[in-house]
């Protein structure tokens, strides 16, 4: 009986472990099953995103205006100090030894050696060399090559006046990995990956030793993403430190490195790293970064200099090479270090590096140059070009501005206006109340092509409560962060005037308008208003009717330096797509608007403005040359202007108030010594040229009392000028006998020239 009941329990002990494993096997499926296809949507859905973000667009680009390229030939009129400021506007870094590599240049008593950097804007492209310009009297001498060989000329690169931002204030210049030269991609090995080739988008091994690391040293001092996380990192997460975004991060680390090539990840990176600030604008980028902080590009840096950029990526701000020369030397020999260790730089090269000194750029590289012609260039190009094109497409605009005429004429303006205050006592007791203004245009008269174009005093000062602002999205990186001002409707309005932007406190315009004014003039303002707390110039501190314009007068008066010839004014030259592909110039259409022989007559009459008339100061002052102009002062003295021209080149000064108050000033006491100042800093432009006299005009003595034709009877005579054909009769007034006598009784007299 035992037996029997034990033998009749077996089967049913054995059937409960098999429905308990079926039940298991049930629960395993149940849960397993929509865990593997949720594991594989989000792979899926991950794989996806990575695919449309590197198959398209990676970055928005701002575009770049320039001004024109600097030609500089033996005898030009232009002295060593104006080029060598152009050459520091330009990042170049200027060294005490002979310059070894493009970017440098050394000022000596009476020259510049420079190597010139390579650019290819223009009708022909321009490689890199090394020249000597020698200067002697106050003009360039000669213009040699290493060798000692004389040349023609040479052409310095256009400079960066400005870059033209979309939402995103980030400075950027794409390199392909094929153009970034090996010791910049192995220094960015040694300091960030040096495993980046051989793990799986994450490396366990770094993870390890930074854990220990740091363990050591009681702090966290290193990290152990790899180049592929960092990348994931910049693209997709910004500054958000959570778990979660790490587990995502690792997820996407790993499926980007199984999608794509390693060399197409470490381009994405090189393209997009964070490495410093330039005010509110972020330097992305080791193009960006090379030019910015030594004046050249990647292809052109030493080992050093590349170590130095690598090093960078660890700590932008300290190990700025600009603010911290010392730290930024420390860190760039430990990464030489790690490059010898690793194999990635022999022992004598990293020697050689590590005792190379600091050499950075001046650090000014154009960006807020001429802000008045980057307004009139957005004007121009926004007839061709939406704006969100303008913004983000990486144009490059080349404009027909020439630095060095720019520079002196914002210049001349500032002396002239600050001496008129300073001189004139009725404009004195106004300064309290409003500033003297004015303005300056300059151009070429044979082409049209605007050489300088200065809009106010200070381009600050014309932010006025009807100025229009932007209120639409803007993001900004400050300190390496992403700061995206909103206002508290959460709504944008588009285009705003100041004075709304205040009375509604939108804050997105009014940090427009701070960046525009400049942050330390912010800080300065509320310094002079009483505070005394030390504020930082970062971009969140900002929340807490004419009859005729300059340049149609300018177009005007360049007509008859022209004889005749019409040619509308042009700023753009040529416009190239971030491809290099050339979009098109369009070049001014000319006319004949005035006879050659009447305008000459014009020109003629307007150089004796200069001579003898109204601007017969401008001699004293020091002005020599031939030229024609014209003074103009309103009959309130509202205005006061002067245009003058030679063949070569044309100016209009005016001076008035931004509020139409009364200056007191004509034309030759307001305009006319900023003119003189202007004329006499640019002979580059126009020295040597002169009126050339057309066929068909004709010299004869006239009397001046009778405007007619001079005969031996006349006691006084000077010489005119006419056009064949429209010369006057003989003088009736001073003919002898009895003609001369009836003619004066009953000859009416002739009527004065005006």
């Amino acid at each position: 009986m035992t037996a029997n009941r034990t033998d009749a329990s077996a089967p049913a002990k054995g059937s409960s472990r098999k429905r308990a494993r079926s039940r298991w096997r049930r629960w395993v499926v149940g849960l397993g099953v929509p865990a593997v296809v949720a594991a594989a949507i989000v792979v899926l859905t991950v794989y996806t995103q990575i695919t449309l973000t590197f198959e398209g667009r990676l970055w928005t680009l701002p575009a770049r205006v320039y001004s024109a390229s600097l030609h500089l030939a033996p005898g030009q009129v232009v002295d060593a100090n104006a080029i060598a400021l152009r050459l520091d506007r330009t990042g170049y870094a200027r060294v005490d030894a002979a310059p070894a590599r493009p970017g440098q240049y050394r000022k000596r008593s009476g020259s510049l050696d420079v190597y010139v950097r390579g650019f290819a804007a223009g009708e022909r492209p321009v490689t890199p060399v090394r020249v000597l310009v020698s200067f002697a009297g106050g003009a360039i001498a000669s213009v040699a090559d290493e060798r000692g060989r004389r040349l023609p000329s040479i052409d310095l690169e256009p400079e960066l006046l400005s870059l033209v931002f979309g939402k995103q204030q980030e400075e950027r210049m794409i390199v392909p990995l094929s153009e970034s030269p090996k010791n910049l991609v192995n220094a960015v090995l040694a300091a960030e990956d040096a495993r980046f080739y051989r793990h799986a988008g994450i490396d366990p091994f770094a993870v390890v030793r930074a854990a220990f690391t740091n363990v050591r040293s009681g702090k966290i001092v290193q990290g152990g993403s790899t180049i592929t996380q960092q990348t994931v990192k910049n693209l997709y997460f910004g500054q958000e430190r959570t778990w979660w975004r790490k587990a995502r991060e690792a997820l996407m680390s790993v499926i980007l490195d199984a999608r794509y090539p390693k060399d197409r990840i470490l381009e994405v990176y090189l393209n997009e790293v964070y490495l410093g600030q330039r005010g509110s604008v972020a330097i992305c980028g080791m193009q960006a970064a090379s030019r910015y902080f030594f004046g050249r590009n990647v292809s052109d840096l030493s080992l050093a200099e590349a170590a130095t950029l690598a090093g960078l990526i660890r700590n932008p701000g300290g190990y700025n090479p600009f603010t911290h020369p010392d730290r930024a030397v420390e860190r760039r020999d430990l990464v030489l270090s790690a490059m010898l260790e690793l194999g990635f730089a022999d022992k004598a090269a990293v020697t050689r590096a590590k005792s190379e000194p600091l050499r950075v750029a001046s650090g000014g590289a154009g960006y807020a140059r001429a802000p008045y012609v980057v307004d009139f260039v957005r004007g121009q190009l926004a007839e061709f070009y939406a704006p969100q094109v303008i913004a983000e497409d990486g144009l490059e605009i080349y404009t027909t501005i020439d630095t060095i005429v720019q520079t002196r004429a914002e210049e001349a303006l500032e002396r002239g206006l600050a001496r008129l205050e300073t001189e004139m006592p009725s404009l004195r007791r106004q300064r309290s109340k409003r500033r003297l203004q004015g303005c300056v245009v300059v151009l070429d008269p044979r082409s049209g092509a605007i050489l300088a174009l200065v809009g106010g005093r200070d381009y600050q000062d014309s932010l006025t409560p009807a100025s229009i602002l932007d209120d639409s999205p803007l993001d900004l990186v400050s300190g390496g962060k992403t700061w995206s001002p909103a206002n508290y409707d959460g709504e944008f309005l588009g285009p705003i005037s100041a004075r709304a932007a205040l009375e509604g406190s939108r804050n997105v315009p009014t940090a427009r308008a701070a960046l525009a004014v400049g942050l330390d003039r912010v800080i300065a303002a509320a310094k002079s208003c009483g505070f005394t707390e030390k504020f930082e110039p970062l971009p969140s501190l900002a929340l807490g009717a004419q009859e005729v314009t300059p340049l149609a007068l300018a177009t005007a008066y360049g007509t008859l330096a022209t004889l005749g010839r019409r040619v509308p004014p042009r700023i753009l030259e040529d416009v190239v797509s971030r491809d290099g592909r050339k979009l098109g110039k369009r070049l001014p259409e000319t006319l004949h608007a005035v006879p050659v022989e009447a305008a000459y007559l014009i020109d003629d009459v307007l150089r004796g403005v200069l001579t003898r008339g109204t601007a017969a100061s401008s001699a004293a002052l020091g002005f020599r040359g031939d030229a024609a102009g014209k003074t103009g002062t309103t009959d309130d003295t509202r205005d006061a202007w002067f245009v003058g021209y030679t063949p070569q080149l044309l100016a209009l000064v005016w001076v008035g108030y931004d509020d139409n108050a009364k200056t007191g000033l004509t034309g030759a006491v307001g305009a006319l010594p900023i003119w003189v100042d202007l004329m006499m800093h640019v002979q580059h432009r126009w020295a040597g040229s002169s009126f050339a006299e057309p066929a068909g005009i004709v010299h004869e003595d006239v009397d001046p009392e009778s405007g007619e034709l001079a005969t031996e009877g006349c006691p006084e005579r000077v010489e005119e000028i006419f056009i064949a054909g429209t010369e006057p009769p003989a003088c009736s007034l001073h003919q002898s006998g009895f003609r001369s006598w009836w003619n004066k009784l009953f000859r009416p007299r002739a009527r004065p020239r005006i």
